[in-house]
């Protein structure tokens, strides 16, 4: 598969979904040990085929705001939302993610569940795609389900680029996503 991006708008929910019990928590008041306040420093502690989950909790405070890409790089994780669905905010951010996206999965067997991504493809500065896979390493099997993926565009119209971007991979799986924008 050389390139596909998926541009579609798959309102299903996912009653059946089940979520994992996670090793790691990304919480606004972490105690310490296996949790913390931002994505990527549990994914950066994070062993091989474990589960971050994402505090539902941050909803009630608007959402979980971020100033990098997230970069799973961990062969096998899962981050997902828990205890409600989080949003994820990248929206006004200054990321450094022109030709990637704003979650970019580069490890084989990642998935991303049950959470909100919003973002803003401004085309003058920010990242092009919400959720791109294989920017910068080849990723033979992921895994997203059931998660939004909001394009808060503020100039002009959204470019060639799409909410989730495919660019490589032999086992992708993309279902009960809703994608905006």
């Amino acid at each position: 598969l050389d390139s596909v991006t998926l541009r579609a708008d798959a309102s299903a929910s996912a009653p059946e979904q089940s979520i994992p019990e996670p090793q790691y928590v990304v919480t606004s008041n972490p105690s310490g040990g296996n949790e913390f306040n931002n994505v990527e420093s549990a994914i950066s502690a994070a062993e091989p085929n474990s589960v971050i989950g994402i505090d539902g909790a941050f909803s009630d405070s608007g959402s979980l705001s971020i100033d990098s890409a997230i970069n799973a790089d961990t062969e096998g994780i899962t981050l997902t939302g828990f205890d409600g669905t989080p949003e994820i905010n990248a929206k006004g951010s200054d990321l450094d993610t022109r030709d990637g996206g704003i979650v970019q999965i580069e490890a084989d067997d990642v998935t991303l569940q049950n959470f909100d991504l919003r973002y803003a493809d401004d085309q003058d500065d920010g990242a092009k795609n919400g959720i791109e896979i294989g920017s910068g390493a080849s990723v033979s099997t992921a895994t997203i389900d059931g998660v939004g993926v909001t394009n808060d565009v503020s100039k002009g119209e959204v470019d060639e680029n799409g909410a989730i971007n495919l660019e490589t991979g032999d086992d992708l799986t993309v279902t009960n996503c809703t994608v905006e924008g």
